[in-house]
């Protein structure tokens, strides 16, 4: 459920009322991540990297009031469920986002990425579900070195939101640098590396739970959400979702 709140009424009036009319109202950190664990993740249950780094964002991102309540231009609004976006190339060659719900079970929230990009992919029209969620939005860049990335701002799109490109590989580690960007009325810069500080503890502990899992199942989808087809896995768009970790 999203609703329009009064400033007023949390505790980011006066953010809110101070970085509402700025040209620049947002901000980047970046930060270099250890990603040793969720590649090992990766490798030992094939899962894909990238599906990996949206769960544990979408995770860390549940534990902070602030990604529950976004500037919408004149207003704040609350949203009492999270989503993380991804970008997903098409069969037509062009970029569409994906929003997937956020989904405590690893399990669940592998078989909604892979259902919901495979849908995007082969329909070459976006997934969105902001009309009911508070989004993340996620731009892996896996086919480049990215050390700090810092996009334009738009009024009409305030959502924080993290790129990153490859993960690098050292001796004894694997690293990867990511650029966190968000609204200041949404949070500030203390807000901004705690939530960097949980994102690293769930990658850390990252982990395939003992079937059957009794964690909470994935939010059901808006009314208003497009229906999608289930694809096999041996549907040949498949191999157009970013490579399982090599």
């Amino acid at each position: 459920m999203v609703k329009e709140i009064d400033p007023k009424d949390t505790s980011r009036e006066k953010a809110f009322e101070f970085w509402k009319h700025s040209p620049t109202p947002m901000v980047t950190i970046s930060r270099t991540l250890d990603v040793s664990h969720l590649l090992s993740i990766s490798r030992k249950h094939k899962y894909r990297f990238n599906m990996l780094m949206c769960w544990c964002i979408s995770r860390a991102a549940s534990m902070m009031e602030q990604f529950y309540i976004f500037p919408a231009r004149e207003s704040l609004i609350f949203s009492d469920s999270l989503a993380v976006s991804t970008v997903v190339k098409t069969l037509d060659g062009s970029l569409c986002n994906c929003d997937i719900p956020l989904c405590y079970s690893i399990d669940l929230f592998n078989r909604e990425y892979m259902m919901l990009t495979r849908h995007v992919q082969n329909t070459c029209k976006p997934y969105d579900i902001s009309d009911s969620y508070a989004v993340i939005d996620t731009k892996p860049f896996v086919e480049h070195e990215i050390d700090s990335f810092e996009g334009a701002y738009s009024a009409a799109d305030s959502r924080p939101g993290l790129v990153w490109g490859k993960y690098r590989k050292h001796f004894f580690k694997t690293t990867l640098p990511v650029s966190f960007r968000f609204h200041h009325a949404q949070m500030d810069e203390l807000h901004a590396m705690m939530f960097l500080d949980l994102l690293q503890k769930e990658i850390d502990k990252a982990s395939k739970p003992p079937l059957p899992s009794s964690e909470p199942v994935t939010p059901p989808a808006p009314s208003a959400a497009p229906s999608y087809p289930t694809i096999p896995a041996s549907d040949p768009a498949a191999g157009l979702i970013e490579p399982i970790a090599e």
